[in-house]
């Protein structure tokens, strides 16, 4: 199906967790590493810049956690780690 979104990074293509706004998503594969994809406004996508992602990306700056959760607002991302802090 042409609506799906190709994955090129196996990495983030099993979700173990999800979450969505109305502008970008967020997924939390079964290892705890993070990737996002959707608008880049505000840098909520978390690479640095602004660009949006048609394909989920890991996020290298989070590359050192082991995330449990992640929340998804219109402008922003927060991604809660093992040892219980917030990014």
């Amino acid at each position: 199906d042409e609506r799906r979104a190709r994955v090129h990074d196996d990495r983030a293509a099993a979700a173990a967790r999800v979450a969505c706004s109305s502008t970008h998503s967020l997924t939390v594969d079964p290892e705890g590493r993070v990737a996002s994809f959707g608008s880049g406004l505000f840098g909520c996508l978390g690479h640095g810049d602004e660009a949006p992602r048609l394909e989920p990306r890991l996020i290298r700056a989070l590359s050192h956690v082991r995330a449990v959760a992640v929340a998804a607002g219109r402008y922003h991302s927060l991604v809660l780690g093992a040892d219980g802090r917030v990014y």
